[in-house]
Formats: C-alpha cells, structure tokens, sequence
C-alpha cells in the first residue's frame, strides 16, 4: 500500500501527463487497479532482482521506501547498482526513505 499511497500523492500534484510506475513483489497490499489514477501503473518487480531490459534507463526519478528491509547482509550497493541502472541519465535521481 505504501507504494501506492506516494505514487496517488504525486499524481495529485503533477501534471496528468506524467507516467507512474510502481514496483513491488506483490500486490498483496496494492488497492485494486480501477482506484487508481490512469496515469499510474502497477508491476511486479523485486529489486534484488537485475531489471529486465525495458525498464533500463528509462525513469527519470526512482523512489524507493522502507529500503532498510531490502538490503540483504548490510550492503545496499548491489540494489543500487540495480536501481541506477533504470535510471535515463546522470539527470536523474533516486530517493531513498530507509
């Protein structure tokens, strides 16, 4: 729910032309699809995982909450180097709420 919760903020406060991904392992705890706004877009995805080749270098902003959980034996440089690599350009930003 918590990915959900940030992405209808943006959307709220942005342009209706921006695009929204959100990423999760599950929809567990995602509202269903019709209560969301048509600019996001929900996807299973584990980021311990390497990104397939069309979500690479395409997002100009990544946000990642409660990442402390993520990160296996207290190294988060293999998840950022996953996440960067989705990232278009050194314009880009990654935002991390642990």
């Amino acid at each position: 729910m918590y990915i959900s919760i940030w992405l209808i903020e943006m959307a709220r406060k942005l342009p209706s032309s921006t695009q929204f991904d959100g990423f999760d392992v599950s929809f567990a705890q995602a509202p269903p699809a019709e209560w969301l706004p048509v600019s996001i877009h929900l996807h299973l995805h584990d980021c311990l995982l390497e990104p397939p080749d069309h979500m690479k270098g395409i997002y100009d902003i990544i946000h990642v909450q409660l990442f402390i959980l993520l990160v296996p034996e207290n190294d988060p440089a293999p998840v950022l180097r996953k996440l960067v690599k989705m990232l278009s350009s050194y314009h880009a930003c990654l935002f991390l709420c642990f």
